[in-house]
């Protein structure tokens, strides 16, 4: 039986769709292109990449082999497709303002992922059926100021464990089992349930390939959000029971479940 719902916070209860959105409108606005939300992950590092002038030839001639060796080997299929698409039918004398470009848009993207991170409040009236449901907590390697100043209602939760008091990030194992501490001694937490919440109780969703990992290994059911962190395929290599599109979809499954 399931008594406890705990939440990542980036890429979960706060995301970015506003500021990726506006991003790949204004991408794909300037460079003809047709890019979605999953290819968001490649493109953040692809335009850094157009962006070095030593790489310049390397893209030019698509040199796989010296593209590999500068890339994340998980991801250098994908990038290096996106690199010829941006580079296909240019001259290279168009290189250098190309990348210009294109670091300048990620530039503003970057300040605005940094100063707008987004909480959809429509979900609002879900979360308040969900505390009458769950015992709710948070986990999460941000700063807890942070945490408490983005999320409106934060009340609903009996708690808030956060790296920088642990001391240690996910998906280091102490983090997890920290929140199952704090979970027992909440002031919320049902007077029949205190010091029985077990991490076999606790439904955990989070965005990241090794949070789900280490969610998993701690004993909870793991599920994921896909947010662009990582593929789909690696979520659940690493042991997401399920992956959902968005929080609205979780939060009705926590509900129906």
């Amino acid at each position: 039986m399931y008594s406890a719902a705990f939440f990542d916070v980036n890429g979960v209860l706060l995301t970015y769709e506003e500021a990726i959105s506006s991003f790949l409108e204004e991408f794909n606005a300037a460079l003809s292109k047709d890019y979605t939300f999953k290819d968001y992950i490649f493109l953040r590092g692809v335009p850094p990449l157009l962006g070095n002038a030593n790489l310049l030839p390397l893209m030019a001639a698509y040199d796989r082999k010296e593209l590999v060796s500068k890339l994340n080997v998980e991801h250098v299929d994908k990038a290096e497709e996106i690199a010829r698409g941006l580079l296909a039918g240019l001259e290279p004398s168009l290189y250098k303002q190309r990348a210009y470009e294109l670091r300048s848009m990620l530039k503003r993207h970057t300040k605005a992922i940094g100063s707008k991170p987004l909480f959809n409040e429509k979900h609002v009236p879900k979360f308040d059926a969900l505390k009458e449901k769950y015992l709710l907590g948070i986990v999460t390697n941000d700063d807890p100021y942070f945490v408490k100043k983005h999320i409106p209602f934060i009340n609903h939760f009996a708690f808030v464990v956060s790296a920088y008091d642990v001391g240690v990030k996910k998906p280091h194992p102490t983090i997890y089992s920290r929140a199952i501490q704090l979970a027992n001694t909440a002031d919320t937490t049902n007077q029949a349930e205190k010091g029985h919440i077990q991490a076999s109780n606790v439904l955990y969703v989070c965005d990241g390939p090794h949070d789900v990992e280490g969610a998993k290994k701690a004993g909870f059911e793991t599920y994921a959000i896909y947010s662009g962190m990582g593929r789909r395929e690696w979520l659940y290599q690493k042991g997401a029971k399920r992956i959902f599109n968005n929080l609205g979809e979780y939060l009705d499954f926590l509900l129906n479940l």
